[in-house]
């Protein structure tokens, strides 16, 4: 329901009851007169929401990770959802292990390679239909004293402002 039908569906009945109201009490030639104000705001709160979508619990590393110098990681994908007109941010930082750097790709944009983390900026989705999640790959670099083994999932995911 847009505005106007909004403001329609709202206002209508308070200024016909006024009107009866005021018909009710009028007595023989006097004019009727009937009045309403209506004052109301529609808030559309922000919405940031991110869900991660087939994002493994740990990574496993081998000798042949090492000796490239970092591990990828594909089939995981964000399903997100930012109702800000300036779009938004997606911040990925990386925490533990072995690994020192995070580099992350996917269709709309990529990010990469700093020990400080990365920033995708992306474009606003209002407007928009909501898109279904989209498909990131990771490629983590590995510290050069790495060892093979099993660790846990070390990128940190936010959603932010621009």
């Amino acid at each position: 329901m847009d505005a106007r039908a909004l403001f329609l569906a709202i206002a209508l009945p308070v200024v016909a009851s006024a009107a009866a109201a005021s018909s009710a009490h009028a007595t023989g030639g006097e004019a009727v007169r009937a009045g309403a104000h209506v004052d109301f705001r529609i808030d559309i709160p922000r919405v940031m929401r991110m869900r991660l979508v087939g994002h493994p619990d740990a990574v496993e590393v081998t000798h042949d990770d090492i000796r490239r110098g970092s591990v990828t990681v594909e089939g995981a994908a964000l399903d997100i959802l930012v109702n800000d007109r300036a779009g938004y941010v997606v911040r990925a930082d990386v925490h533990g292990g072995p690994f020192t750097a995070v580099r992350m790709e996917s269709p709309a944009s990529t990010c990469g390679g700093s020990t400080r983390g990365c920033v995708m900026r992306m474009r606003s989705m209002v407007g928009s239909r909501a898109p279904g999640p989209m498909r990131v790959v990771y490629l983590l670099k590995l510290d050069s004293g790495a060892s093979p083994g099993r660790y846990r999932w070390p990128v940190a995911l936010s959603l932010e402002s621009p």
